[in-house]
């Protein structure tokens, strides 16, 4: 039998990252689904980063009761991999149930998280679809000369699975529009 476990949008509000970055201003629309911008490298080494433009709390939201159980930890791995909101990530590893047991399906990295709302390195057994993990960040943020982060958003990636996000400049729903999907077989 195969079980799907969702990772739908942790915030509301449009896509401008995907393989590259998105033009999604009216003078430069970008209609490709993978960006036509810069290469959107990133943040831990894994595949598909998504960013999404918004403001408010970051919410990992999942189709509960297929995922009951996380692991999340508390890692600093976007932009000079300091101690800064900017450069902090919370890595949500996802479980699902099924005979008794939780299995590992895998893992989603949420960066440049303000003001972190979960644990360091710790099991959370779900009793809902959302979870709250932190604040999404103002402002713009330079490393080593380069530009790292500007504007309001959510940089997301995943480890295994694959990617449904909508392709660029597109609007999300928090909570409803899936990002990731992950297949246990």
């Amino acid at each position: 039998m195969s079980i799907y476990a969702y990772v739908y949008a942790p915030i509301g509000g449009r896509i401008t990252g995907r393989v590259n970055y998105c033009r999604c201003n009216p003078s430069n629309y970008d209609p490709s689904c993978t960006g036509s911008g810069s290469s959107h490298l990133p943040c831990k080494g894994w595949v598909d980063p998504v960013d999404i433009a918004g403001t408010g709390t970051i919410y990992l939201v999942v189709n509960y009761p297929t995922v009951r159980k996380v692991h999340t930890r508390i890692e600093y791995q976007c932009c000079c991999r300091n101690s800064s909101d900017y450069a902090r990530a919370i890595t949500v590893d996802l479980f699902i149930y099924t005979n008794g047991q939780h299995c590992y399906v895998g893992s989603v990295m949420y960066g440049h998280i303000g003001n972190p709302m979960v644990p360091n390195d710790h099991d959370i057994y779900l009793n809902s679809s959302w979870l709250p993990l932190g604040q999404v960040l103002s402002g713009t943020y330079s490393c080593n000369g380069l530009m790292c982060y500007t504007g309001a958003h959510v940089h997301m990636e995943r480890f295994g699975g694959e990617t449904l996000a909508p392709c660029c400049c597109a609007s999300v729903s928090q909570g409803t529009t899936p990002i990731y999907r992950f297949l246990y077989t």
